[in-house]
């Protein structure tokens, strides 16, 4: 393989896992437990799983670079991979089982983003193991592993912070302060969730199938952001409505 090309394969690695994917898990540890009521997550997996995977991935560089140059054996840095895979598949794995085993059991829309995140990058782990289709795998990795999980988080962070804020603001109870479930109700996530689904659908479609459904996945892409800013915009607005009426009687 042609240098470029192994240096454009080493950017997307560290982009991709040491920094996206590496990122979501440490995020995932706090957020997970505090706001979809889980237990913690293993103190021994939260200590070294994220350690592990960087270390991993930083003997791989120099071991990728050697075997384009038919220096070692191919499978050397591929056996590698199969490590780092492992250990996200851990992650995803354990994070499913935590959220099986919830202690509120009420209907949460931001679980089956998660959801759909912790499958996606199983899949990507197989793909990547079995050297399977670069593209699909990408695009596989960034729409149905990182866009979900970060969608997730913020229909359930920014409501809370706008709760939080407001609360902090309020010196008197004749305010009424808006719960998380009104900051963005359920039925606008979900209604989000299911385009971004269609969205994803599509994206798959676009690199296995003919050129053209990548028009129409580009347009259901962009309604399911859109949806997305929309509600943020939304919860945005009323933080300012809210926030105006405590100054005003303060």
């Amino acid at each position: 393989m042609p240098l470029p090309l192994v240096l454009t394969d080493l950017h997307l690695s560290w982009g991709l896992i040491g920094w996206i994917a590496l990122l979501i898990m440490g995020v995932g540890y706090q957020v997970v437990p505090m706001f979809q009521i889980t237990a913690e997550y293993p103190p021994t997996l939260t200590r070294w799983l994220i350690p592990l995977i960087f270390i991993i991935l930083l003997v791989w560089t120099p071991l990728y670079i050697l075997a384009n140059l038919n220096q070692i054996p191919e499978f050397v840095p591929q056996l590698l991979i199969g490590l780092m895979g492992l250990g996200l598949s851990v992650f995803a794995l354990t994070t499913l089982r935590l959220q099986a085993r919830r202690l509120r059991k009420l209907p949460d829309v931001t679980l089956n983003y998660w959801r759909v995140g912790m499958v996606g990058l199983l899949l990507s782990v197989i793909l990547a193991v079995l050297s399977l289709s670069p593209v699909f795998l990408v695009v596989l990795f960034i729409g149905g592993f990182v866009l979900p999980v970060i969608q997730g988080m913020l229909y359930k962070i920014v409501p809370f912070l706008v709760w939080l804020h407001l609360q902090n603001q309020r010196l008197s109870l004749a305010i009424k302060i808006p719960n998380m479930k009104q900051v963005i109700p359920d039925q606008q996530a979900r209604r989000q969730f299911w385009v971004y689904l269609v969205a994803l659908g599509l994206l798959m479609g676009a690199v296995l199938g003919p050129s053209y459904v990548s028009y129409a996945a580009s347009i259901a892409l962009i309604l399911s952001f859109l949806l997305l800013a929309y509600d943020l915009y939304r919860a945005l607005w009323l933080y300012k409505s809210v926030s105006r009426k405590i100054l005003n009687q303060n």
